[in-house]
């Protein structure tokens, strides 16, 4: 079918652009000059994030969340479409204790409140880790016993991974991810920082639920 071609070429340009990603990081590590060592460093956590910060004993690292939203247009029960929001959160363990930040524009290279942590470093860390989680609303009101359906309507509209049912509440529902992703923060050799990048919106399908397809009830679920 069309839609399938459509998604496959997608995928395939998405694979393309995650291989040329992974190849300019071996190429910035083989080519790069001695690095000296820097008193801060900033982490801009996207769609794809070097797993790694280095910056000197007592320096300050700032991490901005710039994962940006993806929308798709959802629809059940044969009412009209709304159009849903998928927002990427992300939750650091740091030395220094847990913290959620929400996602800014990319346009917007500073940190903001909500959306950015800044932590001092006396020593590396090889136990920091970043956890995402999705938030979703939409674009109008939503029956409650509609929401975790359109939910998981959007996330494979838009070919996002997603862990089982979900807490939600109102118009808004969240899913927290699997295993926690390491996250190394190394005060000890001047290595280069490598840059983060998002990754393109793949073509959405809108297919509308069916009717008969069951609802979460209200439940609090995590995978870890």
């Amino acid at each position: 079918m069309r839609t399938g071609r459509i998604r496959r070429t997608a995928r395939r340009g998405v694979v393309a652009l995650v291989l040329g990603w992974l190849a300019v990081m071996v190429g910035s590590l083989l080519l790069a000059p001695s690095a000296s060592a820097t008193p801060t460093a900033t982490v801009y956590v996207r769609d794809l994030t070097p797993p790694l910060v280095s910056v000197d004993a007592n320096g300050t690292v700032t991490f901005i969340n710039q994962i940006q939203d993806k929308s798709t247009g959802v629809s059940a029960l044969g009412l009209a479409s709304v159009t849903a929001t998928v927002h990427t959160d992300v939750t650091l363990v740091t030395p220094k204790g847990t913290h959620t930040l929400q996602s800014q524009p990319a346009t917007d290279p500073n940190p903001e409140p909500n959306s950015s942590y800044a932590e001092k470093f006396a020593a590396s860390c090889v136990t920091c880790t970043i956890t995402y989680g999705y938030r979703v609303t939409f674009s109008a009101p939503v029956a409650s016993n509609l929401v975790g359906q359109l939910t998981g309507q959007a996330l494979r509209q838009l070919n996002m991974p997603q862990s089982v049912p979900v807490t939600y509440n109102g118009q808004q529902i969240t899913v927290t991810l699997g295993v926690p992703t390491p996250f190394i923060v190394n005060t000890l050799l001047p290595l280069p920082n490598l840059p983060s990048v998002n990754l393109p919106q793949l073509p959405s399908v809108n297919v509308p639920a069916r009717a008969g397809s069951p609802c979460p009830r209200r439940a609090r679920s995590q995978v870890g």
